[in-house]
């Protein structure tokens, strides 16, 4: 009943949210393969970019009132909009208060591996390449990948399979458009391999040029569940296809997380399971990788934001694991840079997350307005005056 309680909330992502955002080098217009004179940071917009002075749609609801699972908003340098995708739709607004209603902006086609009855979790999309790119989770649970023993997750080490396992992965939609309508690329599977439960998959598109995706291999199916990357095929114009290209690499698992040893076994006869969620990333001004990524604490009952480091800058690390970042049930975070203001001519760095994952409230974005140090990009404040939302505490590891 302890884990039925801790991951209630993980398991009602119907609301997933994202968000369309173009990679560009730190203080440079682009896209994601551009040449670049300075860092690639990997935050989700474009240095200096400037907001539209008007919507095309009424931006009647503010951001406290929308339900949202698994924010990720895009400044689009190209409209002056920020997008906010949820489940299927879109959202739109020009101070990231107020927001229009959403529009659909996918379908699941016929023919698709996935069961549109199924669900949408956590779709983010990305300008690469002159396109847009939907990356999004869906799912078939019709198409059984093991089933769990009667033991199930009360079998602690013996071996036992001890949760329902079936088909769940990210899969990428292309349109020319951030309003779409976004066609599927690849209807057989997954990008990641097909008898992997995978989520989460995100765009990282390394200084060489080479894109990936970055996912989470559930804790369903691994117990300690772990974050890979695998490459991402492109055609001869440079298009991606939708599908993964060779074997996925892994970076760390969850057990990694020096803080989990610290809480101890939930109890002495059941393993516990060491959730992975929600990479992002942002390359330091001394050429350091950062990941950000969810995970649980407290016996599996509180849902923190943690970090981890890529001292030498690879995506394939070694990665060394640091302390949570944000605490109080709320993760998932992304990262993105907003329009320019008088203020900030080159835009400000923010991170959203949603809050209340285990329930009890509605569920909600967050905003978090950062600051950049030469080898770390810390929380300055929560932007409360744009959430709407009490303000939070988070840990941090003292410079």
């Amino acid at each position: 009943m302890l884990l039925q309680r801790a991951f209630r909330g993980r398991f009602r992502r119907h609301l997933a949210v994202a968000a369309t955002v173009t990679v560009v080098a730190a203080g440079l217009s682009g896209s994601a393969n551009a040449g670049a004179t300075r860092k690639l940071d990997h935050v989700a917009g474009t240095a200096g970019a400037t907001a539209a002075t008007s919507l095309p749609c009424a931006a009647t609801q503010q951001l406290r009132d929308i339900r949202v699972h698994d924010p990720f908003i895009m400044p689009d340098p190209v409209s002056g909009i920020y997008y906010l995708y949820q489940g299927n739709t879109v959202r739109r607004s020009i101070d990231l208060k107020h927001w229009c209603a959403p529009v659909t902006v996918f379908t699941n086609p016929q023919g698709s591996w996935a069961n549109a009855a199924h669900g949408t979790w956590a779709p983010e999309a990305w300008h690469y390449n002159g396109r847009y790119y939907w990356f999004a989770t869906l799912h078939n649970r019709d198409r059984v990948l093991a089933t769990a023993s009667t033991n199930g997750q009360h079998c602690g080490d013996c071996g036992q399979i001890w949760q329902n396992q079936h088909w769940r992965g990210t899969v990428i939609a292309a349109a020319d458009s951030p309003m779409g309508p976004f066609e599927l690329l690849n209807l057989d599977s997954p990008v990641a391999p097909s008898n992997h439960m995978t989520l989460d998959g995100t765009l990282y598109v390394d200084p060489e040029g080479q894109p990936w995706m970055v996912y989470a291999h559930e804790w369903v199916q691994k117990i300690d569940g772990t974050i890979e990357a695998i490459r991402l095929e492109r055609d001869a114009a440079g298009n991606l296809t939708g599908r993964g290209q060779g074997d996925p690499i892994y970076l760390f698992k969850g057990s990694d997380a020096p803080w989990y040893y610290q809480e101890g076994r939930v109890d002495d006869v059941q393993l516990p399971p060491y959730v992975t969620d929600a990479p992002s990333f942002y390359r330091t001004y001394n050429n350091e990788l950062l990941m950000f990524w969810t995970s649980y604490r407290k016996h599996n009952n509180e849902y923190v934001v943690t970090l981890a480091r890529s001292k030498s800058g690879d995506l394939k690390g070694p990665w060394t694991q640091e302390d949570v970042v944000i605490t109080e049930n709320k993760g998932h975070s992304m990262l993105f840079r907003t329009f320019a203001d008088k203020q900030f001519p080159q835009g400000r760095i923010m991170m959203s997350l949603h809050n209340n994952m285990n329930g009890g409230s509605v569920i909600r974005t967050e905003l978090y307005e950062m600051r950049e140090a030469v080898k770390n990009l810390v929380v300055k404040k929560q932007r409360t005056d744009l959430d709407g939302d009490p303000v939070s505490h988070w840990v941090w590891p003292r410079q």
